[in-house]
């Protein structure tokens, strides 16, 4: 079952518990963009993050799904290696 970032604290907590991202601040807020994905702004006692929730059709262990996702965030790490600014998963 899908259930939107958002609506479902038990979730935000577990990923906050995980990444040691601190405690969850306040419910995570929904942002524009993503298209396919719901892309959400999370506040914890440690700072503020991005979290890409990815659609519920994404198939993770199809290895040219994971290659792109994998070269994306890449991309994004070398970007804002160079001072670019750029968001890349933890």
């Amino acid at each position: 079952m899908y259930i939107p970032l958002g609506d479902n604290p038990e979730h935000t907590s577990s990923l906050c518990d995980l990444l040691q991202l601190g405690p969850s601040q306040d419910k995570p807020t929904r942002l524009s963009g993503g298209f396919h994905h719901l892309v959400w702004r999370l506040e914890t006692a440690r700072g503020n993050y991005v979290v890409k929730q990815l659609a519920p059709d994404t198939d993770l262990d199809d290895p040219a799904t994971a290659a792109h996702f994998n070269a994306t965030e890449q991309v994004a790490a070398s970007f804002a290696a160079c001072g670019i600014d750029a968001i890349h998963a933890l």
